[in-house]
């Protein structure tokens, strides 16, 4: 090959890239959202589209009367801080109006919030360029004990995943 066939100029994307960053108020979510909102800042705003997706994950119903009527209380409660978290998350993407263009989505469904990513994932952007989430920093038994949606999307995703690991937890 001759040295003017291997120049690596940048191309027009035919395409834009489909992100999506997860989205809550969390300081791990906000570091993920800083992330995300300084990697697009950088792109022309015609190579990528940008969703900003916000997850509430409530309790499945139950089959048992008084423990279906307790779920539901909790539901209230987990949909109430949700409507919080939403109004939190936009005021400090309001911050970098007219720098990034994207697209806020609420998402509330039942059980996990792992697999509710996934589903949503799946079935709203079946083939999306790069999912991007915050983590907690969890050791390994934590993250046995308590979870870790980071490390589900990783390994249950079928697209490319960043987690954004927030330095100023656990001492890091």
């Amino acid at each position: 090959m001759s040295a003017t066939a291997m120049s690596l100029k940048p191309t027009s994307i035919a395409t834009p890239l489909k992100i999506i960053v997860a989205a809550n108020n969390t300081p791990s979510a906000y570091h993920a959202l800083a992330y995300t909102l300084s990697l697009c800042a950088r792109l022309p705003a015609e190579s990528y589209v940008l969703e900003v997706v916000h997850f509430c994950a409530l309790n499945p119903k139950q089959s048992l009367p008084y423990i279906d009527h307790l779920e539901r209380a909790y539901n209230m409660e987990i949909q109430e801080n949700s409507e919080k978290d939403v109004a939190e998350c936009k005021a400090y993407l309001a911050k970098h109006a007219g720098k990034v263009v994207y697209e806020f989505i609420s998402v509330e469904g039942e059980g996990e919030t792992g697999p509710l990513i996934e589903e949503y994932v799946n079935e709203s952007y079946p083939d999306p360029d790069l999912f991007i989430v915050g983590t907690r920093n969890l050791g390994t038994l934590q993250r046995w004990a308590l979870g870790s949606v980071s490390d589900y999307c990783l390994h249950h995703l079928r697209c490319p995943v960043t987690i954004v690991k927030d330095s100023s937890e656990h001492g890091a």
